[in-house]
């Protein structure tokens, strides 16, 4: 149990210290970076800030600082205690309520960022004029390694345990050599005015530097890779035996670090065993970084795999998405729409539609599916039985534009005299039209249309779907097949149309 939990505790210790040191790399890099920039007071700042602060502590006060030149200092007198007042306006937000401080070092914010890090946010580096290492925690500055906590404890003497799991002593050390706060009236030079505004910056900064307006670290570019390296191999034959020791060491490093793992890659040879490559894994493939460049396979299952995401999305079905061990719900941004009346349910369970197709024969007429249409088409013009009367009213050879896609009924239909009854064109019809709430729109209702209007409400070529019900399934009294319709009774059948 207790071998257990030291090893454990040894582990932890180890996995902190190499946390540890690549946070003070980071920080060095941020130094050697800002040593490169203009001596203005925000750059002068952050230099100090860098050599205190670790990397996570660094990184919050580099964006609250750079936040800064959005906020004013204004001062005031307490006209009950003649006290002097610094608020801090945020210049962005004019109706947000000013920050108060008083003249003494010692007056921290009560803002909810500063509370939760204990560390100075944006107002306070504003009113105090920039980076005070009284005002941050011991947890916030740099450490090399893992140190106690406790002053003054007295380690026990070193027994077998630690002899046979190789523990490693834990260091005991004060690192806190920060001063203590004192009282002072002299809070920014008494001066009513923010240090990092860009109006108070007197410092001449070439045209083209722009400053970091990113809370981030960044690496070296290449041009100043370039000019370390050149700098190196320039000045590397002068150097003493010792120096180029030190700069192979570094070299072999560096060559290790560019240098693919073989258990990371393998080989993949052609049909013919021709030739063959070194390709990565799918294991580092996954560990890759999401800018890197991408094959042509692994662009296209991308795409397919985003494409069935946002579709399912879009059909309003909620989905499960899993990154590493956590899993977030994602939530649909569609909602399910019935394509037949436009209320939110499927159209599979839409009541108004089954209820109509229980005494009529639905066609769904789109672009995705032609079987429909060719069905619809071949009733028109072969086996829909015909009217022994002829259309009592008006028939209309052209049809509302507003009508194209709309849903629709046919009731009935009749033959034009004189004509053959085997085209589509040679009847005339009765219908009605149905608006997107799938009820009969006023004004359309079993009115009467001619062949080549029936013709073109057919030839759908949407892809959204058009719904046609066939009322004229179910015989009716007085009406007739039209496969033994003669040409004799088709001329007496009706007058002509209007």
């Amino acid at each position: 149990m207790v071998r257990d939990l030291l090893t454990r505790q040894q582990t932890h210790v180890l996995l902190t210290n190499q946390r540890l040191h690549n946070s003070l790399q980071r920080m060095k890099l941020e130094q050697a970076k800002l040593l490169n920039q203009p001596n203005t007071y925000s750059v002068n700042d952050l230099r100090l800030a860098s050599s205190k602060l670790n990397h996570e502590a660094y990184l919050r006060y580099k964006s609250s600082q750079s936040r800064s030149p959005d906020y004013s200092v204004q001062k005031h007198v307490d006209a009950t205690t003649n006290e002097v007042i610094m608020c801090v306006q945020s210049q962005r937000h004019p109706d947000a309520p000013p920050r108060k401080f008083s003249m003494e070092v010692n007056s921290r914010c009560n803002c909810k960022e500063r509370m939760a890090e204990q560390d100075m946010c944006v107002h306070e580096i504003v009113v105090k004029g920039g980076f005070l290492p009284q005002l941050f925690e011991e947890r916030h500055f740099q450490r090399a390694h893992v140190s106690g906590s406790l002053n003054g404890w007295i380690a026990p003497p070193k027994e077998k345990v630690d002899e046979i799991i190789g523990l490693c002593p834990e260091v005991i050390e004060v690192t806190s050599n920060i001063p203590i706060i004192q009282s002072s009236n002299e809070l920014n030079d008494v001066r009513v005015k923010n240090p990092f505004s860009k109006k108070e910056s007197g410092v001449a900064v070439p045209l083209d530097y722009l400053p970091e307006r990113k809370a981030t670290t960044n690496p070296f570019t290449k041009k100043e890779v370039e000019n370390v390296l050149h700098q190196v191999m320039s000045g590397y034959q002068n150097m003493g035996l010792s120096r180029q020791h030190d700069i192979s060491m570094l070299v072999l490093q560096l060559q290790e670090l560019v240098t693919s793992d073989e258990r990371s890659s393998k080989l993949v040879t052609n049909q013919n065993d021709a030739f063959y490559v070194r390709a990565p894994t799918n294991s580092t493939l996954k560990k890759e970084p999401q800018k890197r460049l991408k094959s042509t396979q692994e662009k296209v299952n991308a795409a397919i795999s985003s494409k069935k995401m946002k579709s399912i999305q879009r059909m309003g079905i909620r989905q499960t998405v899993a990154l590493n061990i956590n899993e977030i719900e994602v939530m649909s941004t569609a909602k399910r729409h019935c394509s037949f009346c436009t209320k939110i349910h499927r159209v599979n369970t839409c009541g108004k539609l089954q209820l109509m197709s229980t005494t009529m024969r639905c066609y769904n007429l789109s672009t995705k599916d032609e079987i429909p249409m060719i069905e619809l088409k071949e009733r028109l013009r072969v086996t829909m039985p015909v009217s022994n009367e002829s259309a009592p009213e008006l028939v209309f050879n052209t049809v509302d534009s507003r009508f194209k896609n709309a849903h629709f009924i046919i009731h009935e239909a009749t033959l034009i005299v004189g004509l053959q009854y085997f085209h589509i064109e040679n009847l005339n019809y009765r219908i009605t039209f149905l608006d997107k709430f799938a009820n009969p729109v006023e004004g359309a209702i079993k009115f009467w249309i001619g062949g080549h209007s029936m013709q073109t409400l057919v030839a759908h070529s949407n892809r959204l779907v058009k719904y046609v019900f066939d009322e004229t399934i179910i015989h009716k009294q007085g009406w007739c097949d039209r496969m033994s319709l003669t040409q004799e009774f088709s001329q007496l059948s009706q007058q002509g149309t209007i």
